[in-house]
């Protein structure tokens, strides 16, 4: 090819180029800009070349969306469940440290230790909200809910057993056997306290007034 047919064809495609894309505002959205992207599966690499994240569906047709570290391990998830959605987060070991689920009367939330076992848990229940907290080896040490009444607390020993409920009705104590042996409360008749004591077969040794 001479050199006045190239430097005329190159002239050609240039302005072609530049109505194209710079003139024709038109034309450059339908090029530039993809509206929907439709496909089953996404995955995200690193510059090591190991996945990272994953945009998928489950057996099930569900959607899920998987966060790996750059070490495989998962650190992040997103998926359906009985009554919405889940979201569950992970060291870096991939231990599950948080649990965040939709269920039945709302939303749950769990947090775990570095060894995996639940420490707290927060959760909508019939009559409000309710929440536990546990030793470290998962054993609930006290609990505090919403009743019927109003609130209500309760204290656990090492062992997991309940040794203490405070209520909007007054406040009860049991023995290893939980058994309550002291009963404290306001009088309904007079709105004057009252105290009762048992003794382990829950009979009563004493009271006031």
């Amino acid at each position: 090819m001479k050199a006045f047919e190239r430097i005329f064809l190159y002239s050609v495609l240039t302005v072609l180029v530049f109505y194209v894309f710079l003139v024709d505002g038109s034309v450059e959205s339908k090029v530039a800009i993809q509206e929907e992207i439709r496909v089953r599966r996404i995955v995200i690499m690193n510059d090591a070349g190991r996945e990272v994240v994953m945009l998928g569906t489950t057996d099930e047709n569900n959607g899920v969306i998987v966060i790996y570290n750059k070490s495989g391990e998962v650190v992040a998830g997103m998926i359906e469940s009985e009554y919405g959605g889940k979201i569950g987060v992970s060291n870096k070991d991939g231990t599950s440290v948080v649990n965040m689920i939709a269920i039945e009367n709302g939303g749950g939330l769990g947090v775990y230790n570095k060894d995996g076992i639940k420490v707290a848990a927060i959760a909508s229940i019939e009559n409000g909200g309710g929440l536990g907290v546990y030793n470290k080896d998962g054993i609930k040490g006290a609990n505090m809910i919403a009743s019927g009444n109003g609130g209500t607390i309760g204290i656990h020993n090492k062992d997991g057993a309940t040794i203490a409920i405070m209520g909007a009705d007054g406040m009860s104590f049991f023995n290893k056997d939980n058994t309550p042996v002291v009963i404290m409360g306001v009088n309904d008749e007079n709105d004057n306290g009252g105290i009762v004591v048992f003794n382990k077969s829950r009979k009563v040794i004493g009271s006031l007034p």
